[in-house]
């Protein structure tokens, strides 16, 4: 659970940002767990250790800016590399007059668009060619926002031969 959070909604918060309370409780049957993650915008905040079938804490993390927060839980079988065993869905907490956006994500989205992108190019069934200008337009244009939101935030990242533009030389 997290402090003032109602389901669905995003938790408010002042322009000074504050503090969120996450009290969490895991249990497994299946999956041995290791240790709970908490994640704030895609980065690894807190870390505990648990036992291999249950496991209770709570953290108090500081928000400066329109963030979201989820629970990752890790575990893994004897002689096994350790595997995310869950992974829970995202609390967003809105900071007034911050933006939600978080540089980690839009890299992981840009690369998920590329991938989508080269697979209709080279491997996709090609479909009616109206068919596939609309899903590239739709692609390219997802792309080229984040892309630009990226920049307006003053977030570099590498370049590929979809995002290069004069302006980076």
């Amino acid at each position: 659970s997290v402090d003032g959070h109602v389901p669905g909604k995003p938790i408010k918060m002042s322009a000074s940002g504050g503090k969120v309370d996450v009290t969490w409780k895991v249990a497994s049957v299946t999956v041995p767990m290791s240790r709970v993650d908490l994640i704030v915008n895609g980065e690894i905040r807190e870390t505990s250790r648990v036992n291999a079938h249950n496991g209770q804490g709570n953290w108090t993390v500081s928000i400066d800016r329109s963030s979201w927060l989820a629970l990752l839980v890790r575990g893994h079988h004897k002689d096994q590399p350790e595997l995310i065993a869950a992974h829970t869905s995202p609390v967003m907490v809105s900071v007034e007059g911050s933006p939600f956006f978080s540089a980690a994500d839009a890299v992981t989205i840009l690369d998920q668009i590329e991938g989508a992108l080269a697979y209709l190019d080279t491997l996709a069934i090609r479909p009616d060619a109206k068919s596939y200008k609309r899903m590239r337009l739709l692609l390219t244009s997802a792309y080229r926002t984040l892309h630009n939101r990226m920049h307006e935030n003053g977030h570099g990242h590498k370049h590929t031969a979809v995002s290069d533009h004069p302006e980076h030389h």
